[in-house]
């Protein structure tokens, strides 16, 4: 295309490239603000989950992430200037078993059959998909030989080129989603929440219930450190 719409094609190109470039400038600082905004949100739930035991807790939580630090002193201030009594040993240690192990439980329960589902998946099309361009292959190599000519032959051709790029496509958003790295660690998570779940039935001391809180929530921040990593990681171009 030559002449005045080869340059209209020309500058339509240009245009939607740049558009392109700003759109994604744009989502990856929502996206950076939409992490930071739940890794908060999941520091304010691990406040209120350990709020009736607030009295008896020594030390707060850790967070492996920077620039939260603020955030925790002031719930743990509020949990501190906080002057309604709090329920009874078993009242709290029943509380916290069913609203927030149970609950997690329940949770990484679910996300881990969703991971192990689409690895599953995934990887049943990529290998379908690399079998069928070898079978495709093994055809057009067999119509060459017999000198068979038409768009059977062009066919065979062209969707044995094609499929391993789709296999490959396939295996790169396994490997970038880690969907089976996360299903082994949800797995994890679940065998975690349901030894603390085994501890906080046989709890008699407050003690002993605010160490099993704490170490709870450790691990449950520690596992929102990790998504949030791996958030990070997944919205980056590569």
């Amino acid at each position: 295309i030559q002449g005045l719409a080869g340059y209209a094609i020309a500058l339509l190109e240009v245009g939607i490239l740049g558009t392109a470039f700003v759109l994604t400038a744009m989502q990856h600082r929502k996206h950076l603000e939409w992490t930071k905004t739940r890794i908060e949100a999941e520091i304010c739930r691990s406040f209120l989950a350990t709020w009736p035991m607030r009295a008896r807790i020594t030390r707060s939580p850790k967070l492996a992430i920077q620039g939260f630090e603020r955030l925790m002193r002031n719930l743990r201030l509020l949990q501190q200037m906080d002057g309604v009594p709090g329920p009874p040993l078993e009242t709290a240690s029943n509380e916290y078993l069913e609203s927030r192990v149970q609950n997690q439980i329940d949770y990484f329960g679910r996300r881990c059959e969703k991971a192990q589902g689409a690895y599953r998946r995934l990887r049943g099309l990529a290998m379908t998909s690399t079998a069928a361009a070898a079978l495709l292959a093994a055809s057009h190599f067999a119509l060459s030989v017999a000198h068979v000519e038409g768009r059977v032959v062009t066919l065979t051709e062209l969707l044995s080129l094609m499929l391993p790029l789709v296999s490959a496509a396939l295996f790169s958003l396994i490997l970038t989603q880690e969907y089976s790295r996360r299903a082994s660690r949800y797995r994890e998570m679940v065998s975690t929440l349901e030894e603390a779940a085994q501890q906080l039935k046989a709890v008699r001391t407050w003690n002993g219930l605010t160490r099993i809180a704490t170490d709870t929530e450790e691990q449950l921040l520690n596992e929102a450190a990790e998504w949030h990593s791996f958030r990070r990681f997944a919205s980056e171009p590569h």
